[in-house]
Order: C-alpha cells, then structure tokens, then sequence
C-alpha cells in the first residue's frame, strides 16, 4: 500500500500560548497559526518591514474584500424592489431605465 501525502497539510501550525501579552506579541506568534491567523501575522511583519525601510515609499488605500454581494434598491413609499420585474422570467430588469442615478457633480 503506497501513502498520499497531502499538500496542504506541509507544515504543522503552533499553538498561541495563552497568558498576558502585548498586542505585537499576539500578532507576531499568529504567523505561526493556520488561515486567517497566519495571514494577519503576514500582514503585520510586510508593514513593520516597509515602515523601518526609509526607501520604501507606503501609498495607503482602500481595498474591497472581493466578494460578490447582491444589492436591491427599494422605492420607501411602494415598498418594492426597483431591480425586480414581475412580468421577466428571470425576475430582473433588463433595462433599469426605472432607477434613477445622481452624480455629485
């Protein structure tokens, strides 16, 4: 019988010892952990490493999560959904000619 080694189990996660500690400290033992622990403890090491180096020019922004979400515009006196058409087989709008937009300009 032959063994198939996994490739997602390469290395083995520590555990975060529980006791008072400083916020840097919990981050840095989290680069350790598995999933979302370990990528937090990434991200805190980049930044500290890009604020010490002088050479490094940080240019901050605001990132989406990437997620796909589904939004509705709903008209507050008739209480339905702008985006749904009743008489579409699929529910939907194909021409949102009904919403109306506003530009700051």
């Amino acid at each position: 019988m032959f063994e198939i080694k996994n490739p997602y189990f390469t290395e083995q996660v520590k555990s975060i010892e529980v006791k008072e500690k400083s916020i840097s400290e919990l981050l840095k033992e989290m680069t350790d952990t598995g999933f979302q622990g370990r990528k937090l403890g990434e991200v805190v090491d980049v930044w500290e490493r890009m604020i010490k180096d002088k050479d490094t020019t940080i240019i901050m922004g605001i990132a989406g999560s990437g997620m796909h979400i589904h939004q509705s515009l709903f008209d507050i006196e008739t209480k339905r959904n702008a985006f749904y058409d009743e008489n579409d087989k699929y529910g939907s709008l194909d021409n949102q000619s009904n919403v109306s937009s506003s530009s700051p300009d």
